[in-house]
């Protein structure tokens, strides 16, 4: 895959040669660097903490400047940036052909760097047309995201494990990359596992439904980066789940995975690439999600390992950065909607769910059916939904032996309450005393006082699958999980 963008500044081909040679030139429109003016010389650019290094190899006065790569992120391995530069097509103008070639696959880095690339030539533009560029660190730059407090900051990291690479196998040590982001975000790794942490201002119930729905085709992912769709997932011990990455030239790069454990505060899945990523491979990593409550929301950790490679465990250390604080992001914009005077609206929902011992499932669905006039809109080997009316739904859930102890502490019917604030509202229930109530389902179930247990949702909130489009709460999976724990 190759990046090729051609752009014509008012300028002359000669002052552009100078932008693109000398220290200061450079300085001016990208970042800082100290450069050596001759073929086979090494030019070193710094971000931040860390630097990335090309080798000079094409120096053609008012025509050509070329760089192969050296010290540089995995993605970029092998690759070779040219600038031809000849004059424009209008007097006073010169005309720039920039290309960065040889990456092995479309990845999200490579998508981030033509994004990249494109905006600092921008602010080559600017600096040779007005005598100001936007080069990293500038707040233009900032703005664009091309300063990464959350991408580009973690070279330092990649740097440091190319040094590593580069010595002898009885010099090496443990590599070690520590990458920060904008707000809370930050992503630690060690070479083998990446932990990465941020808080937000939400409850766990919340974060569990921007991360593990559809939902997450809303935020995860930035124009000129990439974005997420096809999002398809079933939360519960031995379920599967997929997305597409697809990038900015329409490159579709699908995952998956299975979940190994699913509780309220702790979701472990395995995670893999069906495609040939550059620095993985297939190969099969494992993600542990725990969300632990605060006073303030949620403080979410993420432990990522199985990688079998220094160099992909980094890479995917700025990758969890930059998803986390997308994910902040999008949670804190919520945030300002709450007052802490404002009353919450809670009314009863159009959703029932009823646990059915076995012997008595058959009966009870002639009871809805024939007695209360309803309608089955989908049957199950556990579960069946049951249509009253024209929008109340009930589901059945079966197969649930008659003296468990979901039964006893839960009882075996569910109200649905809607709300207009649910993290609002949820926080003043559990903080009132309501028993929550551990269900392998993204919403706050809680038994009020007088025993009755009730699910609380969003007034808005799409609950089409509690209607027979898709799976609800599995509770076979719940008592399974309950009967190991004991």
């Amino acid at each position: 895959m190759d990046i090729i963008i051609g752009i014509e500044i008012e300028t002359t081909a000669q002052k552009l040669f100078d932008a693109l040679t000398t220290d200061q030139g450079i300085a001016a429109w990208w970042t800082k660097a100290k450069t050596q003016a001759t073929v086979g010389g090494i030019n070193e650019f710094v971000f931040g903490q860390g630097t990335v290094t090309f080798q000079v190899e094409k120096l053609e006065r008012g025509r050509a400047v070329g760089w192969s790569a050296q010290g540089v992120p995995p993605d970029w391995k092998g690759t070779r940036v040219l600038f031809e530069l000849s004059d424009g097509a209008k007097v006073g103008f010169a005309t720039l052909r920039f290309s960065h070639t040889g990456f092995k696959s479309a990845t999200p880095v490579v998508a981030f760097t033509n994004y990249a690339w494109a905006q600092f030539l921008c602010s080559l533009k600017l600096f040779l047309e007005t005598g100001k560029g936007e080069p990293f660190g500038s707040s233009a730059s900032i703005a664009a995201g091309t300063t990464p407090r959350r991408n580009l900051q973690r070279l330092s990291g990649i740097q440091e494990d190319i040094m590593q690479n580069n010595k002898s196998e009885t010099q090496q040590k443990p590599v070690t990359a520590t990458v920060r982001a904008a707000d809370t975000a930050r992503a630690i790794c060690d070479g083998e596992i990446v932990r990465a942490t941020i808080d937000v201002p939400a409850t766990p119930e919340r974060v569990v439904r921007a991360l593990m729905t559809a939902e997450c085709e809303r935020w995860w992912g930035a124009p000129g980066v990439y974005t997420i769709e096809s999002w398809q997932a079933s939360l519960r011990p031995g379920g599967t789940w997929s997305l597409v990455i697809r990038l900015p030239d329409g490159t579709a790069l699908p995952s998956s995975g299975e979940f190994l454990g699913v509780t309220p505060q702790k979701i472990v899945q395995t995670r893999r690439y069906d495609f040939d990523h550059p620095t993985l491979g297939r190969r099969v990593t494992t993600v542990a999600t725990l969300l632990s409550p605060t006073e303030n929301g949620t403080h979410i950790t993420v432990r990522h390992e199985g990688f079998g490679s220094s160099e992909a465990a980094i890479e995917h250390a700025g990758g969890w950065e930059r998803m986390l604080d997308w994910l902040g992001g999008y949670l804190r914009a919520e945030a300002p909607k709450k007052t802490t005077t404002s009353q919450a609206k809670a009314i009863f929902g159009n959703h029932m769910s009823v646990i059915v011992p076995r012997k008595d499932r058959d009966e009870l669905q002639r009871f809805y059916g024939e007695v209360l006039g309803g309608t089955i809109t989908k049957s199950q080997d556990d579960r069946d939904f049951i249509r009253l009316g024209d929008d109340f739904y009930v589901v059945l859930y079966g197969d649930v032996p008659d003296a468990s102890e979901f039964l006893r502490s839960a009882r075996s019917v569910w109200l649905e309450i809607k709300s207009d604030d649910v993290d609002g509202l949820a926080r003043k229930i559990l903080d009132f005393g309501a028993r929550k109530l551990e269900v392998p389902d993204p919403h706050l179930y809680f038994q009020a006082p007088g025993g009755q247990c009730l699910r609380l949702v969003g007034i808005d909130e799409d609950l089409s699958f509690y209607e027979g489009a898709a799976e609800g709460p599995d509770v076979k999976a719940h008592l399974k999980a309950r009967g190991a724990e004991s």
